[in-house]
């Protein structure tokens, strides 16, 4: 319910007269006394939208960090799975030589019998 004549009119009563002549004017003015009301609310209604932004945002921050330790964490757990898969794969090699070195002895003792 903003009037423009009316927001015009206090911003120059402000700039002319300065804010506590300017009250007294929208005190006196039953129209200017109810929408400098109006405007109070809205300022209020507004200071506390800006409030829950501003709590959303650093929620939203935490929540990030969050999830890029999450991230990192996921990182870290498959370069250790990688790695125990190599180790696992150079075991399995090794064992299989074994196997085969053993097999090839098994063979060759029987041959000699």
């Amino acid at each position: 319910m903003k009037n423009k004549y009316h927001e015009s009119h206090i911003m120059k009563s402000i700039d002319e007269v300065g804010f506590r002549e300017t009250d007294k004017i929208v005190e006196e003015n039953p129209k200017l006394k109810t929408e400098n009301a109006e405007l109070r609310l809205e300022n209020q209604e507004l200071k506390a939208e800006n409030a829950t932004q501003k709590q959303l945002i650093v929620t939203q921050k935490q929540l990030i960090d969050a999830l890029k330790q999450l991230n990192e964490s996921k990182d870290e757990t498959i370069k250790a799975k990688d790695q125990t898969i190599e180790i696992l794969m150079k075991c399995s090699t090794t064992e299989e030589r074994y196997r085969d070195e053993e097999s090839e002895f098994s063979k060759f003792c029987l041959n000699l019998q």
